[in-house]
Formats: structure tokens, sequence, C-alpha cells
């Protein structure tokens, strides 16, 4: 159960303050940093509620999966110092419904995934897998053990929305379902239940190789609501293939040259599929990482609803536009920054 007494002096800390100055976004990594002692990936064990083990195989040969985990930064101003997931398994699921389990712990791993922001991540789990298309990926969550901390120090728990929709104004999130681990399919078959929560990711991805990755993007800036008197997370993911993904990079004045802070830019691919967001920091610049190779339009927002409910207004803009077409045509290449320059505002 949430603290229901100091809560909504959190949720003005974390939104409140959204226009004012913030920290700058990091310019992207190309090495992915080496798992922390806190999230140290351990070989994947029998499950122990039963269900499939990750060497069973179900489609070709075996291969090798590793998953990374990071964020998208929170609003400039935000008062927050850790949001804070209870990793308890990884599972991947074929087109079939059958399930691999990738990593499991006997006690969950807390991850912050506020220290790995910006194309920044770390490992949550590895494990063999057998070499096939997936049509999901479910991370596995100890809701009790998972909560935010504000930069004075104060202890909140993290509610997570179950079988939301996204609010987002541009549709993201939509792609991510968050339910009881009970009513998850890849949950379900591992045996989790009462106490933990299934994120599931639905597009399909293969593993062809023995080394293959995915980066995962928590992307708090869409996930966490302030709701009344409760912190919510509407979950919602972004998904990269490590070895295909790339970022974009860019910069948003007004008129005059002037930042602008806190416009949401939005990458939306050929498929009309929107893969990722992100906002202007204090100096107009912005990074969209955790998207995958291929050619994308990108729209900004002055005036943005996140996947979770929450309102971001930009500053600084001469544009009285909600929204508008930036760029088209903006191709994303493996292992590389596009930048893209100067949009006007």
């Amino acid at each position: 159960m949430l603290r229901q007494s100091k809560t909504s002096a959190v949720i003005a800390l974390i939104f409140a303050l959204a226009a004012c100055s913030g920290g700058s976004q990091n310019a992207p990594v190309t090495s992915l940093p080496a798992a922390t002692s806190s999230t140290a990936v351990k070989a994947p064990s029998s499950p122990r509620h039963g269900g499939l083990h990750s060497n069973e195989v179900i489609g070709g040969g075996p291969g090798k999966l590793q998953v990374l985990l990071g964020d998208t930064a929170l609003p400039n101003g935000a008062n927050l110092s850790a949001v804070n997931l209870a990793i308890e398994a990884i599972l991947v699921s074929d087109a079939s419904g059958n399930v691999t389990t990738v990593a499991e712990y006997s006690s969950p791993q807390v991850v912050n995934v506020l220290n790995y922001q910006n194309g920044n991540a770390t490992s949550i789990g590895q494990g063999s897998v057998p070499e096939t298309t997936y049509a999901s990926l479910t991370i596995v969550v100890a809701a009790g053990q998972s909560n935010i901390v504000t930069a004075s120090g104060t202890t909140e728990s993290l509610t997570f929305k179950r079988n939301g929709a996204s609010m987002s104004s541009a549709g993201f999130g939509t792609s991510t379902v968050t339910t009881g681990a009970s009513a998850s399919t890849s949950a379900t078959a591992a045996g989790y239940g009462s106490g933990s929560v299934a994120i599931t990711f639905k597009q399909p991805f293969a593993v062809d190789s023995d080394n293959a990755e995915l980066s995962v993007d928590f992307n708090a800036f869409e996930s966490l609501i302030p709701a009344g008197s409760v912190v919510a997370s509407q979950t919602s993911l972004s998904v990269a293939a490590t070895q295909l993904q790339g970022t974009i990079s860019g910069n948003v004045s007004n008129t005059g040259g002037t930042a602008v802070q806190n416009a949401v830019v939005v990458a939306v691919d050929s498929n009309g599929n929107t893969d990722a967001t992100t906002f202007t920091d204090s100096n107009g610049n912005f990074l969209l990482h955790t998207i995958s190779s291929g050619t994308y339009s990108l729209t900004v927002y002055n005036q943005y609803t996140t996947a979770a409910g929450a309102s971001i207004t930009s500053s600084g803009n001469t544009n009285s536009a909600a929204s508008f077409g930036a760029a088209s045509g903006v191709t994303v290449t493996p292992g590389q920054n596009t930048g893209i320059g100067t949009i006007t505002d």
C-alpha cells in the first residue's frame, strides 16, 4: 500500500518544476557500462515456480540473449534521485506462446534506472535461449520492492497501473502492457503471481546468434504519473536490438535563436509506430535513443500529454502550434548518431 500522507508533495516536486532549468542531455555512448554489483547478472537457474527452463529448445539451436536496461531522463527540474525497479525475472515468448526464461533471481535485483540515462544501460539478465523469432519480452517486477526516492531522500512506493491505456499525445507506449503476473501469459507460465507485475513489450524480435542483445528504455518521462494522492507508473518501453540501434540528436530554438525548453520530440517510423520520445533540455538540445535503424519523421510538441497522463508544456517557443512536423526522412544507422541541426519552433 502507498503511504498517502507525503505523496502530494512528492508529485509537485516531480512535475511542477518541469518548466525550470535543468540538466543537459548527455552524448550517446557506444560502449555500455558493465553491470554494477546491485544488478550483477546471475546465470539463470531453474525457475523457482516451475515452467520452462531457459535451455529447453522451442525453435532453432541455442543462442544467447542479453537484456540491457536504461532510461530517458525526467523533465527539466524533476526532483528525483531514484526510480528503483525490483527485477525478478526476464522472459521471452514466441509466436506460438512458448515461454523461455532468460534470467531469474532468488531475490529481486534492484536497478535505479536514473543511473542509466540517454543511451547508457546496464545488463539486467542474460541466458541461453533458442534461436528463433519472439513475439514479446516480459520483465517481471516485484511491485512491493519497487519505489521512487526524492532528492531530499523521501522514499515512496511505486504503484503500477495494470491494463491501462496509453494517454500519450503521440500514441507512445501502446506496445507495452502491464498486468498482474498471474494475468500475463509469459509470467503465468513461469508461475509468478500475487505481488509481481509483468511488463510486456509486444513487438517481434529475433535471436539469431550467440551474442544477441536487446536494449530496453524504461522512459520514466513517459511512464511516471502524478495521480491524485499516489505516484503510479503507466510503464511505456522502447526496445531495440543493440546491434541495430542508433540515435538522433538536434536542437529546438525559437525564431530569435533562443533555446526552447521541454518541447517533446517524437520519432515515428515508416510504419507509423511511435518508437521513441524525449524532451529538450535547458539549452534546447535533445537526444532520441533506443531506436532501431530505419527512416523516421520527427514531430515537436509544445503541448504534450505523456503515456501516463502528465502534461508537459514547452517554454521559450515563438510557434503557437501545439505540435508541428519538424523533419522527415531522418535515417538512423546502427551504431551512429544522426544530427539534424536546429529546428525552429
